[in-house]
């Protein structure tokens, strides 16, 4: 018989699920298109941003966001 933990369990491994599939299909959608153009979230890069920035790989918000998590190079 399941009980409340059982429950619980299923819930969290659904909400797992679908947290990873929104990963997988935003990577997906990030190495479809140029990576120059496309932030790892899928958002696109503005071109005025690429051309200040050159070689920038994250959008601006996912970069602020790496500044505060002290992150200072690569896709983290």
């Amino acid at each position: 018989m399941a009980d409340e933990c059982d429950f619980a369990a299923d819930m969290e491994l659904k909400a797992a699920d679908a947290f990873v599939a929104q990963r997988l299909d935003r990577l997906a959608a990030a190495h479809l298109a140029d990576s120059a153009e496309v932030c790892a979230c899928g958002t696109a890069i503005p071109e005025a941003r690429r051309k200040a920035v050159p070689g920038v790989l994250r959008c601006t918000f996912c970069q602020v966001k790496a500044e505060r998590r002290g992150v200072t190079h690569g896709r983290a």
